[in-house]
């Protein structure tokens, strides 16, 4: 333990002098100037942390980490989150930022991560213009740190409870406050808060909505778009320079993308705003706000769509949606299966979550009978037919595949149990264990002997009792034997472990899945304990990705000696 109370930092050798810090550089920038240019922009941020490394060669640097957009007042930050998972995994031991308020502005977690999270993990953190470094921070430097964590909780506060009614008031006075402009419109260049139209894609607008009008459905209408080769909004904002993200370049036009579209009273000239709103301090998420509560600000902007058009569209869309909730919950009250496979089936076409679809077929009758049947859809399908070329399978077809998978795995366990107890009751394997444990213990006690040997001929050339080149050649001795002596005992805890893995009871495999052994159908338990995956091609091939995969296959190569079975 240091002098303050901090775990010590232990960093990763390259050599017998050399030594370096696998290091995270982390940047920010908040929801408030995240399309400013400043001296907080993501670009300046990440300039000054490489200047900063440069200089010291012990740290190397794994990746850089970077939040954009993102409010500092709570952690769930994609990039962050990345960044704790790699830490965990032992990628990263140092984490460096700008400064405190680029880590966190909230200051009861920027504390928890900084006092208690990061010393657990063994990572040492710095903020380059805080001069705050947990390696060799003193009982000042904690408290400095404290209060900068808490001027910058107060400062998110305070901004939170200033903005709020300035966006309101701009709003209001209906200036257009959106980081990028609406589609089929541009911010003007002598006014960015007023809109004007874009008329390279104004007609595209124009076209969905006459193809609504004349009673398109969604998917016919992104038919025609990609067969006139127009970019969806997300990929002509790229492609004109507008996002400069890359993940924008391969967006497709979707079912939502045209309803936000069909729906949005702008195209009448209408500044709309408000829709949503979020608390920047408390960090919670954007809700939807009523629609009596938009700020709308009339003739603000020329319009796309005439009157007329425009809401003869929606009360087309809202009878469809009349007709779509009225069907919606129809057959409620027919008994409802459990979802087994709920959270783990993914399409293997697009890489979507395939979502369960009830299908309901009444018989004709004297007596109106129901039946139904499940399958599984993909919505990437449903929205745009030329992203993804599944369309559904049955549930039914999935539980029987994946029963049969199951139930051979379980007969397998029960030999492999067998062929374990057989071998774990033979004497031999019995001596061999016994054996094996007490050469770990002899090479473990002359591993230890070699270390204090070579510190001890380190000391005697201090004391000048042998010269340089004696003590250089007792050193590279010692340190060979060590070396001899690891690689050694490693070889013996492999045979050590394939013995214990001989016991039944030590397996988890086994002893998870034979737990099943008396089911007589799949069940929601059963499959969240097994399987980590499920994916579904457009052949109805099915793919399983089980837990507990490693140790399986150990198994059956110490059983079997040869590869997976099933």
């Amino acid at each position: 333990m240091t002098g303050n109370g901090k775990k010590a930092i232990e960093v990763s050798s390259i050599g017998e002098e050399e030594k370096y810090y696998k290091t995270a550089l982390y940047v920010r920038l908040s929801v408030l100037n995240s399309h400013k240019e400043d001296s907080d922009s993501i670009e300046n941020q990440e300039i000054l942390l490489w200047d900063y490394v440069a200089k010291r060669p012990e740290f190397r640097v794994i990746d850089v980490y970077r939040d954009n957009g993102e409010t500092g007042v709570q952690f769930q930050r994609p990039a962050f989150e990345q960044l704790i998972e790699d830490v965990k995994q032992g990628k990263i031991d140092c984490i460096i930022v700008k400064d405190l308020s680029r880590f966190g502005r909230n200051y009861i977690e920027t504390g928890e991560y900084l006092e208690r999270i990061f010393p657990f993990l063994n990572v040492r953190f710095i903020a380059v213009n805080d001069s705050y470094d947990s390696f060799s921070a003193t009982a000042s430097d904690d408290l400095i740190m404290h209060l900068v964590n808490l001027t910058n909780d107060l400062y998110a506060r305070d901004i939170s409870q200033k903005i709020c009614p300035v966006i309101r008031s701009k709003q209001e006075k209906g200036e257009y406050l959106g980081a990028y402009p609406l589609y089929g419109y541009l911010k003007d260049p002598t006014n960015k808060h007023k809109l004007i139209v874009d008329h390279e894609v104004a007609g595209v607008v124009q076209n969905i909505f006459r193809l609504k009008a004349k009673g398109s459905t969604y998917s016919e209408i992104i038919e025609w778009l990609e067969e006139n080769e127009i970019f969806s909004p997300a990929r002509y904002r790229y492609e004109k320079g507008i996002v400069k993200s890359k993940r924008w370049a391969t967006v497709k036009w979707r079912a939502d993308t045209i309803k936000e579209i069909l729906k949005n009273p702008m195209y009448l000239g209408h500044m709309v705003q408000g829709k949503k709103r979020e608390s920047l301090f408390q960090g919670k998420k954007q809700r939807r706000v009523s629609k009596e509560d938009w700020i709308i600000v009339k003739n603000t902007h020329e319009a796309i769509i005439d009157e007329e058009t425009f809401f003869s569209v929606q009360k087309i869309m809202e009878k469809n949606s009349a007709i779509y909730k009225k069907n919606y919950g129809k057959y409620d009250n027919i008994s409802e299966k459990e979802n087994i496979f709920k959270g783990l089936i993914r399409c293997g076409c697009c890489g979507g979550r395939l979502k369960r679809y009830k299908n309901v077929y009444t018989t004709k009758r004297k007596e109106l009978k129901h039946k139904k049947w499940y399958s599984y859809i993909c919505q990437v399908h449903v929205n745009n037919r030329s992203s993804c070329s599944f369309t559904s399978i049955r549930e039914d077809t999935v539980k029987e595949t994946i029963w049969e998978i199951l139930k051979m795995q379980m007969n397998l366990a029960n030999d492999m149990k067998q062929q374990l107890e057989k071998a774990r009751n033979r004497k031999s394997s019995q001596r061999e264990s016994e054996r094996l444990q007490e050469e770990i213990v002899s090479i473990r006690k002359e591993i230890l002997y070699a270390e204090r040997l070579r510190e001890k001929v380190y000391d005697d050339y201090l004391e000048r009792m042998i010269d340089e080149e004696e003590y250089i050649m007792f050193r590279e001795r010692y340190k060979e034997k060590g070396n001899h002596l690891k690689s050694k005992l490693k070889e013996l805890e492999e045979k050590e472990e394939k013995l214990l893995l001989q016991r039944p009871d030590d397996t988890i495999w086994l002893k998870k899945i034979l737990s099943f052994e008396d089911q007589e159908s799949l069940t929601r338990q059963m499959v969240v304990t097994l399987i980590k995956s499920i994916t579904v091609y457009d052949n109805k091939t099915v793919h399983i990705e089980f837990h507990f995969q490693n140790e399986y296959e150990s198994l059956c190569k110490m059983v079997y000696g040869g590869d997976n079975i099933v």
